[in-house]
């Protein structure tokens, strides 16, 4: 039932980026792999459409959403070297404070913990917002003055 209505709704809006990708893996898992391919290249394509004509919850400062479900369908699809090119691209353009948080648990980064260039992006972009923390921590203690 929940994978019909799904089917309707993402019919009728196509900007269910992380939504199409969970989908996707729920199949995956359910042994529905070349339903759960159709799904990964659609988001990809989604993602890739997305990116090209720079909308916000894709690529804005706050967005991220289309390289990070479109790194979810490689990264479960096991093309390693496509997760790092697209969240390379996410480092350079919409890495968010909050998806650096997220992808070190979400099940479909899983097979990529280990990696050590993923616990570089990890790390990088933990000291990135670190170094933004400790910004804003100085400039609230000027204002205090």
């Amino acid at each position: 039932k929940y994978f019909e209505e799904f089917d309707e709704r993402r019919t009728l809006r196509m900007t269910y980026f992380y939504e199409s990708v969970l989908h996707g893996y729920a199949l995956y898992k359910l042994g529905k792999k070349m339903e759960a391919m159709e799904l990964f290249n659609q988001q990809i394509k989604i993602s890739n459409e997305s990116i090209r004509l720079n909308r916000g919850l894709a690529t804005g400062t706050t967005g991220g959403a289309a390289y990070y479900a479109m790194a979810g369908c490689y990264a479960i699809m096991d093309e390693k070297e496509k997760v790092y090119e697209v969240l390379h691209d996410m480092e350079r353009n919409s890495f968010s404070g909050w998806y650096t948080t997220k992808i070190q648990y979400d099940p479909l980064f899983k097979g990529l913990r280990e990696d050590e260039e993923f616990k570089a992006i990890i790390q990088r972009q933990e000291q990135k917002f670190s170094e933004i923390r400790a910004e804003i921590d100085r400039l609230e203690a000027a204002e205090e003055l």
